[in-house]
């Protein structure tokens, strides 16, 4: 699941997703992250988490991740961000572990 701070990241409000994100990015120097690399699509672990990073119960179905997928991208698209550098970075760093993880499901539902 995607979390930030503890929570997860849909329940945040914009607010309290960009105080967070800032005080992060002051604490490390950091901003959101992901595993890192593109896990084996047989990987049960790896999809497991795909499905957690995209806050879904496992074997949720094709309609569900194509939904959820474009709500998180809709939410967590860098163009919002556009105007704020550091918010730019940390959201490619959010859509490329959405896509990772979309990805990662994608191409299991691809091979059944």
């Amino acid at each position: 699941m995607l979390k930030i701070g503890g929570r997860l990241v849909s329940e945040l409000s914009d607010a309290e997703l960009e105080a967070e994100l800032e005080r992060r990015r002051a604490k490390r120097g950091g901003g959101f992250s992901f595993q890192s690399g593109s896990p084996s699509p047989g990987d049960e672990r790896a999809i497991r988490q795909a499905y957690a990073n995209l806050e879904l119960p496992f074997g949720a179905s094709w309609s569900e991740i194509e939904n959820q997928y474009r709500a998180l991208l809709a939410r967590f698209h860098p163009d919002k961000y556009r105007s704020d550098p550091e918010k730019y970075r940390t959201a490619l760093e959010v859509v490329a572990g959405i896509t990772r993880a979309y990805t990662t499901l994608f191409e299991r539902l691809k091979k059944r």
